[in-house]
């Protein structure tokens, strides 16, 4: 390992970045620009491989022909006392691996970071290279998390050069790291883009879950003959939290045979995506998600109601009332505790549909809270539906309470909620009742993560019955506090903020909206909390 100062092939050592079997690789300063460079020295059994030498300069000219803003980017290749180097893009950051381990890996980014490795990987497929050592440790980060971090694909060429020159020596030995390996690697057969897109798909199981694909398996032999052997993980099962749907959509792209997997990178993950997005339909899903035994169907379009913070102050509701009892599925997708959960015991009793109306706060609480003298409405026998918003990424439940599209296939029981409206505030509070504690939290886990997809303006767009403009917010970031999720937006064209507010407390979901020309504080949260002290629990 060379010191700092030390100058290898005319690049002068900054600090080392890290080491490994293969090599050493150093932050340098470029001999010619004024910049740092990455440059990794091969070990020396590496570089005194005939057959591996003559590879890697043919792959490092070729991976220098990518030009692509989520590939690092080769500058330069050679020899300098008998070890072979390649002087890269330098990415100040860190990678998706390290990132998993500090705790700070989310579904939302986990997308984020593998739709760009997509990207990547379908250009260098385009033009006949395959990358072969496809996993999260070689997919670097750069820039703040969220919309604008920046996700590089590195070791392009090398893992090739790699591979290639194995095959030369040894009967059946492979390059890529054994959790991601495809069975076509495997099996020593010959392969082509859709390996790295099985790779891919091994790498967005272990972001997601925190789990490799197949964990469970000890010892490489093992792991070998589950890829080789056994099905694909159901994500959904390793981390409950996740839709099922996104079981069905890694399933294909791990498939065994090459030919059953996704036209493209491209074609999977956004197929990934749309595993999260894809909420039920109202207008197709079962009946029985919409109606209550005794109280009949409940989508009359006479009875919708809508709740949108309006620019005057006032919460436009279409329909009689603005209280919500009604019941909703026994379909529940599985889920699990997440950390921001109050822990639940069995022995507490769980509360029930006439439990409800009780646990909200009364309008002089309210007033307090709001600083304004709100006025009550009527109850209603149907939930929210607030259709006329557009968005980027952002599901219509995190921007506003108790939607129909957020509860209705999951599970919960019955619905109370109250919307009350003053010269210079809006409230919506609700409280939703499911069979078990695990099932309510099972349903915040699962906004937790939906939520964290909100990364652009939300746009409303005025109705037949909103004699308000088009309104356009712009969210802040989604908090976590002493068990509450909370989500804060700004309208941008006045002077006005709305805080969701997001928790659970035994059986019981509560869903807070505030509004006020003055959005300082957090009033849905100390609404919310408030109530929450009302509910009996461990």
């Amino acid at each position: 390992m060379n010191p700092v100062g030390s100058v290898i092939a005319g690049y002068r050592v900054q600090r080392v970045v890290g080491s490994g079997g293969m090599g050493t690789v150093y932050a340098v300063r470029d001999p010619q620009l004024p910049r740092t460079d990455a440059l990794k020295v091969l070990s020396a059994e590496l570089s005194a491989d005939p057959q591996f030498r003559g590879r890697f300069m043919r792959e490092a000219d070729i991976a220098a022909m990518l030009d692509h803003p989520n590939i690092v980017s080769v500058y330069d290749r050679g020899e300098t006392d008998g070890k072979l180097w390649i002087a890269m893009q330098f990415v100040d950051g860190t990678d998706a691996d390290a990132a998993l381990q500090a705790g700070t890996m989310t579904a939302h980014r986990a997308l984020h970071i593998v739709s760009a490795v997509a990207d990547a990987l379908d250009y260098a497929h385009g033009r006949n290279m395959i990358h072969r050592d496809v996993k999260p440790a070689n997919f670097m980060l750069t820039g703040p998390i969220g919309p604008d971090e920046r996700v590089l694909l590195g070791d392009f060429g090398i893992a090739r050069a790699l591979d290639d020159a194995m095959h030369h020596t040894a009967t059946g030995s492979i390059v890529a790291t054994m959790p991601y390996a495809s069975p076509e690697a495997i099996n020593g057969t010959a392969v082509d883009g859709r390996a790295d897109q099985y790779s891919l798909a091994c790498s967005l199981v272990r972001l997601l879950t925190g789990k490799l694909p197949f964990g469970a398996a000890t010892g490489v032999a093992a792991v070998m003959m589950a890829h080789l052997t056994q099905p694909p993980p159901r994500v959904s099962e390793l981390a409950p939290w996740l839709p099922p749907a996104l079981d069905d959509v890694i399933a294909k792209a791990m498939a065994k045979e090459p030919g059953d997997r996704w036209p493209s990178c491209r074609a999977f993950v956004d197929a990934a995506m749309a595993a999260f997005t894809g909420a039920v339909d109202i207008g197709s899903a079962p009946t029985t998600l919409l109606s209550r035994a005794g109280l009949g169907a409940t989508s009359n379009k006479s009875h919708r109601v809508k709740l949108l913070a309006a620019l005057g102050g006032v919460v436009i509701i279409v329909g009689a009332t603005a209280t919500v009892l009604l019941s909703g599925s026994d379909d529940h997708p599985p889920g699990s505790v997440p950390h921001t959960a109050t822990p639940q015991s069995s022995a507490v009793p769980l509360a029930v549909e006439a439990d409800l109306p009780k646990l909200l706060l009364q309008t002089d609480q309210l007033n307090a809270i709001m600083a304004d003298q709100l006025v009550g409405k009527e109850p209603s026998t149907d939930a929210y539906n607030d259709d006329s918003i557009t968005y980027l990424k952002c599901p219509v439940g995190a921007v506003f309470p108790l939607q129909r599209k957020q509860y209705a296939d999951t599970g919960y029981k019955a619905m109370y909620s109250r919307v009350l409206s003053g010269p210079n505030a809006e409230v919506a509070e609700g409280v939703v009742a499911f069979d078990s504690a695990d099932l309510a939290q099972t349903f915040v886990a699962r906004q937790s993560q939906l939520w964290q997809q909100c990364n652009g303006d939300i746009t409303i767009y005025p109705t037949a019955d909103d004699a308000g403009g088009k309104r356009t917010w712009t969210p802040g970031r989604v908090q976590s506090n002493d068990g509450i999720l909370s989500l804060k937006r700004s309208l941008s064209e006045g002077n006005r903020g709305c805080e969701h507010a997001l928790t659970v407390s035994n059986n019981i979901v509560i869903d807070v909206l505030a509004c006020r020309t003055d959005l300082s504080g957090t009033p849905a949260s100390t609404i919310a909390t408030q109530i929450r002290t009302k509910i009996p629990h461990a």
